[in-house]
Parts: structure tokens; C-alpha cells; sequence
């Protein structure tokens, strides 16, 4: 998978010292309701997550966080091919106990993604919910790295931010959204 993305990803979650706190009320079955089955189950006790995801899907535990891809070819690869698809998941330290703006967070970081004046284009923040947890959503699009989904939502009586970010080839976005949203309204958190 692009390193890119990863790269990307940290630009929001690492400055930021953001992490991932509190167990909402998520769905205990498999599958969302967009009909997408979760089979396998992956416990990171060193980050405290759980995901689940698709049964062909490759899981890898990346630094501080974990990669669900579509193959393990997207693993190795530099660059996505048509049938990419990958979700990153990262948890990191919380730097202050000040309530964390999620609003504030998203606004900054298209600020840092458009200023590299490189094509990228992000677009402005949508609200959605993650189980019961009001959720920010945005798209990124870079001109030759592909497309990007990135949802976040406070957690912790908004000291903490949870951020899944989703990256598939430009063009198949929608094919990727339902896998992200599946895999964040099933993800769990417990501190290690």
C-alpha cells in the first residue's frame, strides 16, 4: 500500500498526539447494515484494538497501528492497483487532557494537505454517526496516490479521537466506503 497514506494518516493523528478511548455502543454482530461480512477477528493487546474484516483481507500490526488491506500484494506494493482497497487504524498518546476540537482537528489538517499545492483536494467535513457517536467524514483525493476517506469521532468525553482512514485507487471510493464504515462501526477499543 502507498506509503503515502500512511504518511498522510500521521499528519493528522501524530502531531496531534490524539488516541483512542472508551467502548461505544457498536453493533456485536459481523456484519453492518450494509450488508458487509466482518468473519475474522484481529486483538491488537498492545494498542487495545479489536477490529474485525473481510474474510480475505490481510491484517498487519504497523507501529502503533494496524492495516486491514484487500491482499497482501497491497502490502508490498508502492502503489495501488484497480482492485485495492485498504483501511489504516492507528492509536497514539494523548498529548494534553485539553477537550480535543474535532472540527478544529479536521480544518487543520486540509489545511496541511492542500498547502503542498501538489493537487491534492480535500473535502470539507460531513457529520455522521459511528454507532451512537456523533463522527466527522472527509475525502481526499491526491492526483496520483489515489483516494482517501478518513472518519474520526471523540471519545472519552472528548479528550480522545478514534480515526479510521480508508485509501483505494482513484474512482473507487465508493466501492471502499462501505468496507470502512463496516469495519469502524465494529472496531473496539479497551485500554491496554
Amino acid at each position: 500500500m502507498s506509503k503515502k497514506w500512511s504518511i498522510l494518516l500521521s499528519l493528522l493523528i501524530v502531531p496531534l498526539m490524539l488516541t483512542a478511548c472508551g467502548d461505544e455502543d457498536k453493533p456485536d454482530d459481523k456484519k453492518n447494515s450494509s450488508g458487509i461480512q466482518l468473519p475474522q477477528t484481529f486483538i491488537d493487546q498492545e494498542s487495545g484494538l479489536t477490529v474485525q474484516y473481510p474474510a480475505d483481507w490481510v491484517v498487519v500490526h504497523e507501529g502503533g497501528g494496524i492495516a486491514v488491506v484487500s491482499s497482501q500484494a497491497v502490502l508490498e506494493s508502492e502503489t495501488l492497483s484497480a482492485n485495492d482497497l485498504g483501511v489504516i487504524i492507528e492509536v497514539n498518546p494523548i498529548a494534553s487532557l485539553s477537550a480535543v476540537d474535532l472540527d478544529g482537528v479536521f480544518t487543520a489538517f486540509t489545511s496541511a494537505m492542500t498547502a503542498a499545492n501538489d493537487g491534492t483536494t480535500v473535502t470539507p467535513p460531513t457529520s455522521l454517526k459511528i454507532g451512537t457517536t456523533d463522527a466527522r467524514r472527509i475525502t481526499i483525493t491526491h492526483p496520483e496516490e489515489g483516494d482517501a476517506v478518513l472518519i474520526a469521532w471523540l471519545t472519552d468525553g472528548g479528550t480522545s479521537v478514534l480515526s479510521v482512514m480508508g485509501v483505494a485507487p482513484q474512482g473507487k471510493l465508493s466501492a471502499l466506503e462501505p468496507y470502512v464504515m463496516a469495519i469502524a462501526n465494529n472496531l473496539k477499543y479497551t485500554a491496554p
